[in-house]
C-alpha cells in the first residue's frame, strides 16, 4: 500500500484533544518521538478520558499497528468530533487495513491544513473502489481547496485507473500552469536565491492560519522580511561567509539563529542547537521551489545530522498568483523589449584598464515611458574596486521610421546614444561615446534565457581600431516586490 501521504506534504499531525469538564486539554502527539512513555496505555487497558484513548491510539501507531489504532481513534473521535488529526489518521488506518469506503468519511471531516490532502486521499479511496468519475470529482475538489501534489497524479497507484482518461491530464494541466513554473534555484546568484519567495503566502487551504506569511525586501534590497502573526524572520545574505543567515523572533520573545544556503537544488537552513530540546540540532528547508508553490520542511536530528526525523510540514501557496514575468500591457510596437520591464538584482563582471576583472552587483528598475513610446531605466551598481555607478537611459520606438534609439547618462555625466537593432533572434544596441582613450561604438548584445533571467554583453570598439571583448556582462535576474 502506498502511504497517502507524499514525503514533501507529510504533515506533522496532533490528536488535538478538546478539554472536558474539569479537566485539562492535553494533546497527544502522532509522532513516536512526542509520546510520553508513562501515558501510553496498551489497547487492553480501559480508555476512558480522551487523553488516554489518543495515546492509545498513539501507541499502536508507533508500533505500526494500524489496525490496532482504529478502536481508540473511533472512540476518541466520537468523543471529540473535532480533531482533525484524529480523523485524519483514521481514514489512514482504514486505507492501510483494505476498508477504502470507511476511510471516505473521517478524511472529509478533516478540517485546517490537513484538508487538501484529506481530500486527495479521498480521490485515492475512491479509485479502490473502482468509481473513476467520483475519484476524479474528488480529485477537483481537493485541487479547489489546495491540494498540490502534482508530481502524485501519475505515480499513484490507487489512481491507477484514471491513468489513460484525459480528465486526468485536465486536471494535471490545469495544477500545472497554476503552481507556476519550477524555479531553479541553484542558477540564481548567491544574493537572490530567495527572491522568488517574495509576495503573500499561505498554508494551502487554510487562509486563517496563523503562519500565513507575507515576504518582502527591506533595507534597500538587503534584508529580506518574512512576516506571520506568529513570528518575524529577518533573513540576508553574508557575503564574506558565502552562506543566509536567519534571525527568527517569535511572539512570546523566542529568538532562534539559523545559518545555510543551496544544498542539492534547494535553500536549507540549519539550527546548530535547539533552544528547548539540547542535544539535537533542526533544519528548515524551503522545498519544492515553484512560482506559486513551495513546501516548507521542519527536521530534527538527534545523532549530529546522521539521520533526520520530520516534524512539521507546511504546503504553501501564493496568495495572489503570478506567472513569472512582469505583467503589464505594452504596445505591440514595444513587445521585442519588453522582456526587461520589472526590478531586477544585477551581478557584474567588468573589465579594467590593464584588463583587470573586477565584479559588482547592483540593481535594474526598467518601466513603459508615460507616452507609451518606449521605456524608461534607473540603474545602480557598486563595484569590489569601490566604484559605483548610477545610470538613466531611455529607449524610444519611432513608429514613422520603425527605429529604435537609445541614451544613456551616467555618473559624472558621461553619456552614450545610438540604436537599436533587432533581428528575428537577437537585440543589439550600439551605442556611441568618447572617453580617456577616444571615441568608441559599444556593441550590447542581449541573450535571454528565460522569464526571469536575462544577460547583457558589452565589446567596445575604438576609432583607433583597439578592442575590449567583454567589456562588461551583466546578468539581471528578476526581484519579485
Amino acid at each position: 500500500m502506498q502511504t497517502r501521504i507524499a514525503p514533501s506534504l507529510a504533515l506533522f499531525l496532533p490528536l488535538v484533544v478538546a478539554a472536558t469538564s474539569g479537566s485539562v486539554a492535553r494533546a497527544a502527539s502522532m509522532s513516536a518521538t512526542a509520546l510520553s512513555p508513562t501515558s501510553i496505555q496498551t489497547e487492553s487497558t480501559p480508555t476512558e478520558t480522551p487523553s488516554e484513548l489518543a495515546a492509545a491510539a498513539n501507541a499502536a501507531l508507533a508500533r505500526g499497528d494500524q489496525a490496532a489504532a482504529i478502536a481508540p481513534l473511533e472512540a476518541l473521535i466520537a468523543r471529540t468530533p473535532q480533531a482533525p488529526g484524529a480523523q485524519f489518521q483514521l481514514g489512514m488506518a482504514y486505507l492501510a487495513v483494505g476498508r477504502p469506503a470507511d476511510a471516505i468519511a473521517p478524511f472529509q471531516a478533516v478540517s485546517g491544513p490537513m484538508r487538501p490532502i484529506a481530500l486527495y486521499n479521498v480521490a485515492c479511496a475512491k479509485g479502490r473502489l473502482g468509481e473513476a468519475d467520483a475519484a476524479l470529482a474528488a480529485l477537483t475538489v481537493a485541487v479547489d481547496a489546495g491540494f498540490y501534489g502534482v508530481e502524485l497524479l501519475h505515480s499513484d497507484s490507487d489512481l491507477a485507473l484514471l491513468q489513460d482518461d484525459p480528465r486526468l491530464q485536465d486536471i494535471v494541466d490545469g495544477l500545472e500552469r497554476a503552481l507556476g513554473p519550477a524555479v531553479d534555484v541553484s542558477a540564481l546568484p548567491p544574493r537572490a536565491q530567495f527572491d522568488w519567495m517574495v509576495g503573500e503566502w499561505q498554508v494551502a487551504g487554510s487562509p486563517s492560519n496563523p503562519w500565513n506569511q507575507k515576504i518582502q525586501w527591506e533595507m534597500d534590497g538587503q534584508v529580506l522580511q518574512i512576516r506571520s502573526s506568529q513570528a518575524i524572520t529577518l533573513l540576508s545574505y553574508v557575503a564574506d561567509e558565502d552562506l543566509w543567515r536567519m534571525s527568527w523572533v517569535s511572539r512570546f520573545g523566542d529568538h532562534d539563529i539559523l545559518e545555510g544556503g543551496l544544498e542539492s537544488g534547494q535553500m536549507v537552513l540549519h539550527q546548530p542547537v535547539l533552544r528547548t530540546r539540547p542535544g539535537e540540532i533542526g533544519r528548515s528547508t524551503y522545498a519544492n521551489p515553484r512560482a506559486n508553490s513551495f513546501t516548507l520542511e521542519w527536521d530534527v536530528s538527534t545523532d549530529g545530522g546522521t539521520t533526520w526525523a520530520r516534524q512539521t510540514t507546511l504546503p504553501m501557496r501564493r496568495v495572489t498568483a503570478i506567472e513569472g514575468s512582469a505583467q503589464v500591457d505594452v504596445p505591440a510596437a514595444l513587445e521585442p523589449l519588453a522582456f526587461r520591464l520589472g526590478h531586477w538584482h544585477t551581478e557584474l563582471l567588468a573589465v579594467r584598464p590593464g584588463g583587470v576583472q573586477v565584479a559588482g552587483r547592483g540593481e535594474l528598475e526598467v518601466s513603459l515611458a508615460g507616452d507609451h513610446n518606449g521605456f524608461d531605466e534607473r540603474s545602480t551598481a557598486a563595484f569590489d574596486d569601490f566604484l559605483s555607478y548610477e545610470v538613466t537611459s531611455e529607449r524610444r520606438f519611432d513608429a514613422a521610421s520603425e527605429r529604435w534609439t537609445v541614451a544613456f547618462e551616467s555618473t559624472g555625466g558621461a553619456s552614450l546614444s545610438g540604436e537599436i537593432e533587432l533581428a528575428e533572434n537577437s537585440i543589439v544596441e550600439h551605442l556611441r561615446g568618447v572617453d580617456a582613450r577616444g571615441t568608441f561604438e559599444d556593441q550590447r548584445r542581449y541573450e535571454l534565457g528565460g522569464p526571469d533571467h536575462w544577460r547583457l554583453v558589452v565589446d567596445r570598439t575604438y576609432a583607433d581600431g583597439g578592442t575590449i571583448a567583454n567589456l562588461l556582462v551583466m546578468d539581471a535576474w528578476r526581484r519579485r516586490s
